[in-house]
């Protein structure tokens, strides 16, 4: 789950020449960044983003937002 906008996703998809992607959204390249450099891709995202990604090898997730908060992030667990 993605809300906002990657700013530099063209420069990044160009070193990501063996992913496929799908579309052009800006933020298709969050899952390609995660599968090529692992949870460190983070801090190649230039942006005003909030994210959820799972890893649903090992049912892992990670949750960021950018660096000054522009897109808020929240987070709460349940009983369920």
């Amino acid at each position: 789950m993605v809300n906002g906008e990657i700013y530099n996703h063209k420069k990044l998809r160009q070193g990501l020449s063996s992913h496929k992607f799908r579309t052009g959204s800006d933020c298709e390249v969050i899952a390609h960044l995660y599968e090529e450099h692992g949870e460190e891709f983070v801090d190649m995202l230039d942006g005003m983003f909030s994210f959820v990604l799972l890893d649903t090898k090992d049912k892992s997730f990670i949750a960021a937002r950018d660096a000054i908060g522009i897109t808020p992030l929240y987070l709460g667990w349940g009983h369920d």
